[in-house]
């Protein structure tokens, strides 16, 4: 193949904006109405199953999550969006940003949401993801009483890397294993690999007095300028082929 073809061909796969991320944004409880990104888990209900729409709200994405162990809807009890978003807005504009979202999350998801089991642990299982992909999954927690901590682990799918960071102006570079709540509003986020059955799921067990309000999927896609160095590599071959 001509190197000049290669080069032509590399620009027009490389050269647009590539392909977009796709989020899923899940709110559970429903004491704060008016969700626009389409995926509403009650919490009224111990478990429950739903089919993941992208943030447009309408766009499926494939991917489902199951729900046990909830202990009921929040009905309000949360103070997650008041405390962290006044107290460490800069954190919390950056993280609705990176979920591909042009405004700061919407209030109707982060201000009320659905207790976690007090006994036993509450599990969020996805499915129908890609095997061997890597996504981004975010854990808006908290609730405004209570003393108690959970555990956070991952028992299907490999834990690659995360962050955190609370309404105390904390954070870190690490997963977040473990949580107390106690007016303690917090967002983690996991790098996970699916497993080979296109699965990830978490545990939370141990929990006293704690809520999730959100919850958001992203896969990740890769920068088009990786995908044009990959081509470009395509072509050096080619050409160093020709020459020898």
């Amino acid at each position: 193949m001509n190197i000049f073809r290669v080069l032509i061909i590399t620009s027009f796969l490389g050269g647009g904006s590539g392909s977009a991320a796709t989020t899923a944004i899940i709110d559970f409880g429903t004491w704060a109405t008016g969700n626009p990104y389409g995926n509403q888990i009650s919490g009224a209900s111990n478990n429950a199953a739903i089919d993941l729409v992208a943030s447009d709200a309408s766009t499926a994405t494939g991917w489902g999550l199951n729900v046990t162990g909830l202990r009921a809807d929040g009905v309000g009890t949360t103070s997650f969006g008041d405390t962290l978003w006044a107290s460490n807005a800069q954190s919390f504009n950056g993280f609705s940003s990176s979920i591909g979202l042009s405004e700061n999350l919407n209030e109707a998801v982060w201000r009320d949401g659905a207790l976690l089991a007090n006994s036993g642990k509450t599990v969020f299982s996805l499915n129908n993801l890609v095997a061997g992909e890597e996504y981004s999954i975010s854990f808006g927690l908290g609730r405004n009483a209570g003393g108690g901590t959970t555990n956070i682990s991952v028992s299907h799918g490999t834990l690659n890397s995360g962050s955190w960071f609370n309404n105390m102006l904390g954070e870190g570079s690490g997963a977040l294993t473990s949580l107390t709540f106690d007016s303690k509003e917090s967002v983690a986020t996991y790098k996970v690999t699916a497993d080979a059955e296109g699965k990830i799921e978490f545990d939370f067990s141990g929990v006293s007095y704690g809520a999730v309000s959100f919850m958001t999927v992203t896969d990740n896609v890769p920068e088009p300028g990786s995908t044009v160095l990959g081509l470009v590599g395509v072509a050096g071959l080619v050409l160093r082929r020709r020459r020898i």
